[in-house]
C-alpha cells in the first residue's frame, strides 16, 4: 500500500514536457505584467516643459494677488479699463493732429461731394421747372392726348416734319405715318411739311393750324409729291429752319431718313452738323431723327439728334 503511493506521487513530481511548457507561458505572463506596472504606475522624471505655466504662487502672496517685484514692473501699464479708454484716446487725438495732411484731403473731398450735389440738385429744380412751364403754357388747350409718327410719342404742339421721299424709301408708308401723326393734331395745334429728295418741297411757307381744311390740304399736298432722286439732308434742313419760325414758332423737328447725304450744296455730315448747330443756336429746336433701314447713317443721325437736345430712333 505504501509503496503504491510513493509510485503515485514520483510519478506526479516528475516533470514532463507539458509541464515545462506550461511553466515558461506563466513566467513569460508574469514578466510583461511587472513591466507594465512599472510603466505606468512609477511616476516620470524629466526637464519641465518651457512652453508650461508656472502657476505656483510666491511666498507671502495670496491667489490673486500679484508680488512687490511683479508690481513694480507693471506700474505704468493701466490697471482697469478707464484707464485703457483715456489713454487710447489721448493717442488717437494725437494722431489725427500730427496727421494734419490727411485731414484736410478728407475735408477738401468732402467739400467737393457737397458742392456736386447741389449742383445736380439745382440741375433738377430748373428741369422741373422747365416741364412745369411746359405744362402750364400745354394747359389752355385742354387735355393733351399722345400722339405718334413712326412709332413715336408725339407731345408737341407746334412741329415741322421733314421726310425723305428719296427713292430707297417706302413713300407708301411715309404718307400713312405722316397722316397719323398730323390728323391727331387739333385745330388749336400748328404743323409744316418739309419733303425732300434731291430737291426739297415745302408745304407751306409758315406753320399753319392744324385744322380740318387744312389737313385735307396736306393730304393732296403729300399724294402729288414726287418719289425717287438722291437725298440732300443739307437743303431739307436750311428750308425747314427757314419756316421753323415763321408764323408760329416751331418747339419740335421730326427729321426721317434712310440713307446718307448724297445731293444739295454740303454733302459732308460733319459740315451739315456745323450748319445746323448755327441755325439752331437762337430757336433752340428740339430734333428728333428717324433712321429707316439698314443704309442709314447712325453716326450722323444720332448726333444730329444729341447736339440739339433730341433723340435718335432706328426704324
Amino acid at each position: 500500500m505504501w509503496h503504491k503511493c510513493t509510485q503515485k506521487l514520483q510519478k506526479w513530481l516528475m516533470p514532463d514536457a507539458r509541464s515545462f511548457k506550461c511553466l515558461g507561458i506563466s513566467i513569460l505572463f508574469h514578466s510583461v505584467l511587472a513591466l507594465s506596472w512599472t510603466l505606468f504606475m512609477v511616476p516620470a522624471q524629466g526637464t519641465p516643459d518651457v512652453e508650461l505655466l508656472d502657476v505656483g504662487f510666491v511666498a507671502g502672496s495670496t491667489p490673486g494677488q500679484a508680488s512687490d517685484e511683479q508690481l513694480l514692473e507693471e506700474e505704468d501699464t493701466p490697471q482697469d479699463f478707464s484707464q485703457l479708454s483715456d489713454k487710447l484716446a489721448q493717442e488717437l487725438t494725437e494722431s489725427v493732429a500730427t496727421d494734419d495732411s490727411e485731414v484736410q484731403n478728407y475735408l477738401v473731398e468732402q467739400k467737393q461731394q457737397v458742392a456736386a450735389k447741389k449742383q445736380r440738385m439745382a440741375q433738377f429744380k430748373n428741369q422741373q421747372n422747365t416741364i412745369k412751364g411746359r405744362l402750364a403754357e400745354r394747359s389752355k388747350y385742354g387735355t393733351l392726348a399722345p400722339r405718334t409718327f413712326y412709332g413715336i410719342r408725339v407731345f408737341e404742339r407746334r412741329m415741322v416734319f421733314v421726310l425723305d421721299i428719296s427713292g430707297s424709301m417706302d413713300l407708301g408708308e411715309a404718307r400713312i405715318q405722316l397722316q397719323n401723326a398730323y390728323h391727331a393734331l387739333n385745330a388749336a395745334e400748328s404743323f409744316n411739311i418739309i419733303a425732300y429728295h434731291d430737291a426739297v418741297f415745302a408745304w407751306k411757307s409758315e406753320l399753319m393750324p392744324a385744322t380740318a381744311a387744312n389737313k385735307q390740304d396736306a393730304d393732296a399736298w403729300i399724294l402729288r409729291l414726287p418719289g425717287g432722286g438722291a437725298t440732300d439732308i443739307f437743303g431739307a434742313m436750311q428750308t425747314a429752319f427757314t419756316k421753323a419760325w415763321s408764323g408760329d414758332k416751331a418747339e419740335t423737328m421730326y427729321i426721317v431718313t434712310d440713307g446718307l447725304p448724297t445731293a444739295g450744296a454740303v454733302q459732308n455730315p460733319v459740315q451739315i452738323l456745323t450748319a445746323v448747330r448755327q441755325w439752331n443756336a437762337d430757336k433752340n429746336i428740339m430734333l428728333h431723327t428717324i433712321g429707316i433701314g439698314p443704309q442709314q447713317d447712325k453716326s450722323f443721325l444720332e448726333s444730329l439728334a444729341g447736339q440739339n437736345r433730341g433723340r435718335y430712333f432706328v426704324r
